[in-house]
C-alpha cells in the first residue's frame, strides 16, 4: 500500500469479533486504529474522524453487518445499532472500504455512488450467531451440515487469509483489483488444502462454504 495513502483502521468492540484481533493488531502497527466503544458518542467520534479523512482515503473495517448495514459495538448494556447505514452513508464519500463484515457487498454495492472503490462479502458465518441470521432471513437450512468444529475452523482459516493478504502489502494493495484477485487465489488454495488432506471433518462442507465465499467478495 502506498505510503502516501491515507489509512484507517475501525473494529468495534464486541466479544464475538475476538477472532479478529490478530487482524487488528497487525493493522495497528502500521496504521490509525480506532475502537468502536459502546456507546453513541464513540459512534458520532468516529463518524466524524472518517469525514475528515482525505478523498482517496482507504478504511478497513472488521465487524459485523448486513444488507443495509455495518453495525457497531455491543456489550451487556448496549445492543448492537447501525453504525454506518443509509442516513449517514455520505461520510464515506470519495473514499474506498474493504469492510470484512456480513453481507457487507450487498451494502456497499447498493451505495456504490458514494464510494470511490470497494472489497465487501456475502455471507461470513463465524458463530451460530450468523447460521441463525440466515435460517430466520428465510433458508431454513442454511449450512445444516456444519458443526461447531467446522465452524470454528473457517473462522480461524478466514483471520488467517485476511492476515496473509495484509502482510502481501508491498505498495499494491491500494489497487484493490490486485487485492481481491490475491484473496481469491488464498481461499483458492485453503480450498485444495481441504480437498487434498481431507484432515477435519466435514471438509468437503467445508470447502463449499469456502467457494461460496469466494464467489459471495464484491469488488467496485
Amino acid at each position: 500500500m502506498s505510503k502516501s495513502t491515507t489509512v484507517f483502521c475501525i473494529m468495534p468492540e464486541d466479544n464475538s469479533l475476538s477472532f479478529l484481533n490478530p487482524v487488528f493488531d497487525h493493522l495497528k502497527i502500521h496504521y490509525p486504529i480506532r475502537k468502536i466503544l459502546p456507546n453513541k458518542e464513540s459512534y458520532t467520534q468516529t463518524i466524524n474522524e472518517i469525514q475528515e479523512l482525505p478523498p482517496d482515503s482507504i478504511i478497513f473495517f472488521l465487524g459485523h453487518g448486513a444488507s443495509h448495514c455495518l453495525y457497531g459495538a455491543c456489550d451487556e448494556q448496549f445492543e448492537r445499532i447501525p453504525f454506518i447505514d443509509k442516513s449517514n452513508i455520505d461520510a464515506l464519500t470519495s473514499k474506498s472500504i474493504f469492510a470484512l463484515s456480513c453481507r457487507s457487498s450487498e451494502f456497499l454495492y447498493n451505495n456504490r455512488s458514494n464510494l470511490n472503490s470497494f472489497i465487501g462479502f456475502g455471507n461470513l458465518p463465524t458463530d451460530w450467531g450468523d447460521v441463525f441470521a440466515e435460517r430466520d432471513f428465510g433458508d431454513t437450512n442454511y449450512l445444516n451440515d456444519l458443526d461447531d468444529v467446522t465452524i470454528n475452523y473457517f473462522r480461524d482459516s478466514l483471520t488467517q487469509i485476511i492476515l496473509a493478504s495484509l502482510k502481501f502489502d508491498n505498495g499494491q494493495l491500494n489497487n484493490f483489483r490486485t487485492w481481491y484477485l490475491y484473496l481469491r487465489l488464498l481461499i483458492n488454495k485453503e480450498i485444495s488444502n481441504l480437498l487434498l488432506k481431507r484432515n477435519i471433518r466435514n471438509y468437503r462442507a467445508l470447502s463449499n462454504l469456502w467457494f461460496e465465499t469466494k464467489h459471495e467478495i464484491r469488488i467496485c
